[in-house]
């Protein structure tokens, strides 16, 4: 009984005892000397200050952290700004707790927006999996359990969630031009895209395509070896390329008078699918000699997956290139380059998108 009631008097005193915190300043981890106000998610601090040895809580921002994940010593606490939101108003304070003592400073801790980008295929039918693009959707939450996405009305299941993508099903019932949708308990945002958005689409090989000679290479998806078609009829190349210049696209085009004006306003988009890597083979616009090399914008390989292509008009007219508005466009592509094997790609729905 005795042994008892000492052991409470010691464990009484130690609290008693026990410093008020104090909280200094707080600084990065390659400069000490140098007070922060502001950070990012998932920075390194360091927080200065005295007794902050015996801490036993830290809340940063209105997030509570794992004292095992923070490194304590008498005089500073070195700790990683947690990549997680509040679940109520930022307090854009860290808090350190010592036994009931608390003390704070202001750090004011920048929350990114959620951003939706749009699709990695804007043509993705019903039932295939498509990822919805952009960042943030770890940090907001878009999981099955707390997150959605809508095409239209119709909700679409969410099947992954990492930081930069959301894949989902594509739902059934959905029209062309439909609205893609995001949803979070935080946030709601609108994809800047429209899904199967047919507006200037101006080569997408349901009729004859013009003098290159290449229709047979046109077709339905219904021949051996072919992948399932996105939009009716595609052009699909499956042969060894042993020339170093092969037309495979020729026709006349009509573009819009207001992209031959304001090109940086525009993007030409189509869908591409390669079953086999690219070797140094690229795409050549014969009318403007833009070269586009699939290589140096990560497109290597889509394993037999469509795959939405974007182009920035400025781009595809090469060094300024222009014409009467009025005037039909000479839309010619040719292969170049590469080794003598085979090509295995497919390509539809060329259009024009005005951005914004």
């Amino acid at each position: 009984m005795i042994l008892c009631a000492l052991l409470f008097v010691a464990c009484d005193n130690d609290t008693d005892n026990m410093a008020q915190p104090q909280v200094m300043k707080i600084t990065s981890t390659t400069d000490l000397e140098t007070s922060l106000s502001a950070c990012n998610l998932g920075d390194w601090v360091v927080v200065h200050g005295e007794g902050l040895d015996n801490v036993t809580s830290i809340n940063v921002n209105g997030v509570e952290l794992n004292i095992r994940d923070v490194f304590r010593e008498a005089n500073r606490i070195t700790l990683q700004i947690p990549r997680e939101l509040p679940e109520g108003e930022p307090t854009n304070k860290i808090r350190v707790n010592v036994a009931g003592l608390v003390a704070e400073t202001d750090l004011a801790v920048s929350i990114p927006d959620l951003i939706v980008t749009g699709l990695d295929n804007e043509w993705a039918v019903a039932g295939e999996t498509v990822k919805v693009c952009g960042n943030n959707f770890d940090l907001y939450d878009v999981t099955a359990d707390a997150g959605e996405v809508f095409f239209g009305d119709v909700k679409a299941e969410i099947t992954e969630t990492q930081a930069t993508f959301v894949t989902v099903v594509v739902p059934n019932g959905v029209s062309n031009k439909s609205q893609i949708k995001v949803v979070s308990k935080k946030s709601t945002v609108i994809a800047p895209v429209l899904y199967r958005d047919d507006t200037n689409l101006f080569e997408g090989f349901e009729g004859g395509f013009g003098w290159a000679g290449t229709d047979n290479l046109v077709t339905d998806g219904s021949r051996e070896g072919d992948i399932a078609p996105c939009n009716g009829k595609y052009f699909y190349m499956n042969e060894v390329l042993h020339a170093n210049w092969y037309i495979f696209i020729a026709n006349a085009v009509m573009w819009p008078k207001e992209m031959w004006e304001n090109p940086e306003n525009w993007c030409m988009k189509f869908e591409m699918f390669t079953q086999k890597p690219f070797s140094g083979n690229y795409f050549q616009f014969d009318q403007t000699h833009y070269l586009w090399k699939p290589e140096e914008h990560g497109v290597t390989n889509t394993h037999g997956k469509w795959q939405t292509m974007v182009l920035e008009m400025t781009d595809v007219l090469f060094e300024g290139y222009t014409q009467n508005p009025e005037a039909a466009f000479l839309f010619q592509i040719s292969l170049h380059g590469g080794n003598a094997e085979t090509v295995d790609i497919g390509l539809d729905n060329f259009r024009l998108y005005r951005k914004n």
